[in-house]
């Protein structure tokens, strides 16, 4: 294994697939948060003078930089989470062979050793393409085989990306190379469901801007950022070329196009009086759950045998492990205004290795659902780093977004009951953020009731006649199963 270079770490982001299920979870913040995703597609540009220049090169103009190239599985368009805690862009096996890198004469010899929460795979490094991303609401088919506007794609050519293997539990993932170059606008009061290859994600807007371009929307707070190692970022990503081949040094290349940095934010954390001290948290909008170390943990008064609930963590390799949830009184991020504080937190406590070496463990890990209720913006701009954070979009309780709890987001809930969904996925029913829809959404939703401002009123004309019209009425509901048995 010490054959092949180690050139991505992987954090919960992009390695595992977690399977929640917390009795009680309290919602104000759910376990499990959202998993923001953009449309993708590809196409066979590469860099003119591949034998000095192996740089990716940013563009916005599809297929029409003056670098030769066509669209890559005529036209395949996917799906893929966004990802700040991956160096390097990946595809699902399927998707390899969606956009058909063997009929566009793409396909790659060698492999890289991805490493993992729960362990390793080996996975496959490919030529150099264009990889291109749009925002879910340019799409303009939801249900496979999608479609896009071509026009709202961003992104790079003379890009070396990995494939995974069949067996791996690895999404499609866009990651640093092409994240690092933009602003990242996360909006969770715009709410996307898209169908792709018989699987249904659910994801708030994303769009990826310039660096301080006028759509990018105004926050009343910033948390500073420090971007790890600094000198990671002051180049382009870029591949490493095959020696071999002097015809094409681009072909084959024996490291993908990396980014081998990442985001930190600082935060400090509270429980039963115990204190983990101010601290840079690694920053993934990969990871739905928030992760601290076993001595994070420590400092907090956290002991064997402390946890509420245990979580099943599936990473690199299909190996599975059971990681401790507890519940910290207090995570307080740092801001200009003085700081958010949160209160019961819902952590698993696990040892990550630290994407700056590869081998100690980080502190801890911020995911998406700290920020599940709040629209953010992240800023890797050298010299002015930062996430910028909304106030609270989102009502708990509010599942179809129109700023009140009411009777269409009962009927949300009622309407998936007993059903497994995407985890965290408001418009399926989940609040929760459990993945499955039960009597813990119900609460919340029951809980929250007439929360908000209520919508207009419903005219005359937009009410149907008696014959096909259908009333609920609720005088009384005894629940008794959370889920159907195993």
């Amino acid at each position: 294994m010490s054959d092949y270079p180690c050139v991505t770490r992987w954090a919960v982001a992009a390695l595992v697939s977690v399977n929640v299920y917390i009795a009680g979870v309290s919602a104000a913040v759910p376990l499990s948060g959202y998993q923001p995703r953009m449309a993708i597609g590809l196409t066979t540009e590469k860099a003119d003078s591949v034998l000095v220049d192996f740089f990716a090169a940013n563009t916005t103009t599809y297929l029409s930089n003056g670098v030769p190239g066509s669209a890559m599985g005529g036209g395949h368009v996917d799906v893929a989470l966004i990802d700040t805690g991956a160096q390097a862009h990946v595809l699902t096996d399927a998707s390899f062979n969606a956009f058909d890198f063997s009929g566009a004469g793409r396909v790659g010899t060698e492999q890289t050793l991805l490493r993992g929460v729960a362990g390793s795979e080996f996975a496959t490094i490919h030529d150099p393409i264009g990889i291109y991303a749009a925002p879910l609401d340019a799409l303009t088919s939801t249900v496979g085989p999608l479609s896009v506007d071509t026009n709202a794609f961003v992104g790079q050519y003379n890009v070396a990306i990995i494939s995974a293997d069949p067996a791996s539990v690895l999404p499609n993932v866009i990651g640093m190379p092409l994240l690092s170059q933009h602003a990242t606008v996360i909006r969770v009061d715009q709410q996307h469901e898209v169908s792709v290859g018989g699987e249904t994600f659910t994801s708030p807007q994303v769009d990826l801007l310039p660096f301080g371009d006028a759509l990018i929307p105004a926050m009343p707070r910033f948390a500073p950022m420090t971007m790890e190692p600094g000198d990671a970022f002051l180049n382009p990503a870029a591949f490493f070329p095959s020696l071999d081949l002097f015809g094409d040094l681009s072909d084959n290349p024996t490291v993908p196009t990396v980014t081998p940095g990442a985001f930190f934010l600082r935060a400090q954390m509270e429980d039963a009086g115990n204190t983990a001290p101010w601290d840079k948290f690694f920053f993934d909008t990969g990871a739905q759950v928030t992760v601290i170390s076993q001595a994070t943990a420590f400092m907090l008064g956290y002991q064997t045998g402390d946890a509420e609930q245990f979580i099943e963590v599936e990473g690199a390799g299909g190996e599975v492990v059971n990681a401790p949830v507890i519940t910290l009184d207090s995570l307080e991020l740092l801001t200009d205004d003085g700081g958010i504080t949160l209160t019961d937190v819902p952590v698993v406590v696990l040892d990550v290795p630290d994407p700056r070496d590869g081998l100690n463990p980080v502190p801890g890990i911020l995911g998406t659902n700290l920020f599940h209720d709040r629209n953010i913006v992240i800023n890797p701009e050298p010299g002015n780093a930062f996430v910028a954070i909304s106030d609270v979009v989102l009502i708990t309780g509010d599942l179809d977004g129109d700023g009140f709890v009411g009777i269409s987001d009962l009927n949300i809930v009622l309407g998936a009951w007993n059903q497994s969904v995407t985890v965290g996925a408001l418009v399926s029913g989940d609040p929760s953020g459990d993945g499955f829809v039960g009597i813990e959404d119900l609460n919340v939703v029951l809980g929250n009731w007439n929360a908000g401002t209520p919508p207009p009123p419903i005219s005359l004309a937009d009410i149907p006649e008696p014959t096909t019209a259908a009333f609920l009425v609720i005088t009384g509901l005894t629940l008794t199963r959370r889920r159907p048995a195993a």
